[in-house]
């Protein structure tokens, strides 16, 4: 008989995966972003450190989506993982993309008034 799994954890983990997605779109297109907003020669240096960490974020959700993936085709953990698809570290990484995707959106809100 084949395990059943919790429909509640699947969908979270398919939520958790998207939202991976959504952020490194967000974080990828930064620097362009950014460097609309001013010339190269004018981006501040709060530009530079908001570039900086998303593209730092950007790597760190790279990881952690193939530690998902990894630790989902290892049979032995499957139900591990959709009861708890992150641990510590990741969330914490996790949390640090979503401040920076907020960061980029409140940068070049600033910067378009």
């Amino acid at each position: 008989m084949a395990p059943r799994f919790d429909q509640d954890h699947i969908q979270t983990l398919v939520a958790l995966l998207v939202e991976i997605g959504d952020l490194r779109a967000k974080l990828a297109a930064a620097r362009g972003r950014i460097q609309e907003r001013n010339p190269v020669m004018a981006l501040d240096e709060n530009g530079d450190d908001i570039i900086a960490a998303a593209e730092r974020s950007e790597r760190e959700l790279v990881a952690i989506a193939s530690s998902i993936l990894r630790r989902l085709k290892d049979a032995g953990c499957l139900g591990e993982v959709l009861s708890q698809p992150l641990n510590k570290y990741e969330e914490a990484h996790f949390d640090m993309a979503r401040q920076s995707a907020m960061a980029i959106d409140v940068y070049c809100a600033r910067k378009s008034n």
